[in-house]
C-alpha cells in the first residue's frame, strides 16, 4: 500500500457544534452551480465564436452541423465563466501548494512499493496474510484462472 497522504487544513468560518446548526447551514443554499454558469461577463468567454468552434473541432477531430454551433458557442461560454469563477477564488489562505511540483514516475512508484512495509499499527503484523495461501491453483506465486467447464486435474 502506498503512504503518501499529505494532511492540509484550512480554516473556513466557526465550527459547528450542534446537529441544529448543521441543518440550518444546509439548508440555506448560498450559491448554485447555475449562478457561477451564467453570472458574470468574461473576455475570454466572449471572444468564442464560429471560428473557435471551428479550431476545436479541428483539434479534435470531430465534425458539427453549423445549425449546432450557436448551441456549442453558448455552452463553451458557460464553461469559460465557471472556469474563470474557480480562478477567482481567494486561496490565499491556503499554507501549502495542493501539490509537490514533482511528477510521479513508474520508477518511484516501483521504489515506493519495494519499500513498502506492513504496519502493526494498522493490523498488518508480518506474515498476517498471504493471498496465495487461500487459492486452490496456484503458479510461481500467481492464481490461475480458469474459465467454462474445465475439470479439475
Amino acid at each position: 500500500m502506498l503512504r503518501l497522504i499529505r494532511h492540509y487544513s484550512v480554516k473556513i468560518g466557526k465550527p459547528l457544534v450542534s446537529p441544529e446548526q448543521i441543518r440550518t447551514l444546509l439548508a440555506t443554499p448560498t450559491w448554485s452551480p447555475a449562478e457561477l454558469l451564467s453570472s458574470g461577463e468574461s473576455q475570454r468567454a466572449s471572444s468564442i465564436d464560429d471560428k473557435t468552434v471551428d479550431r476545436l473541432l479541428q483539434l479534435s477531430g470531430l465534425e458539427a452541423k453549423k445549425e449546432d454551433y450557436p448551441k456549442m458557442i453558448r455552452i463553451l461560454k458557460e464553461q469559460v465563466r465557471f472556469i474563470d469563477q474557480l480562478h477567482a477564488v481567494e486561496i490565499s489562505e491556503v499554507s501549502e501548494p495542493l501539490h509537490t511540483g514533482k511528477r510521479l514516475t513508474l520508477k518511484d512508484i516501483d521504489e515506493q512499493i519495494s519499500q513498502q512495509k506492513q504496519d502493526p499499527a494498522k493490523g498488518e503484523p508480518d506474515g498476517s496474510w498471504d493471498p496465495m495461501k487461500l487459492t486452490k491453483l496456484s503458479k510461481h506465486g500467481n492464481y490461475v484462472v480458469r474459465e467454462g467447464l474445465l475439470k479439475d486435474e
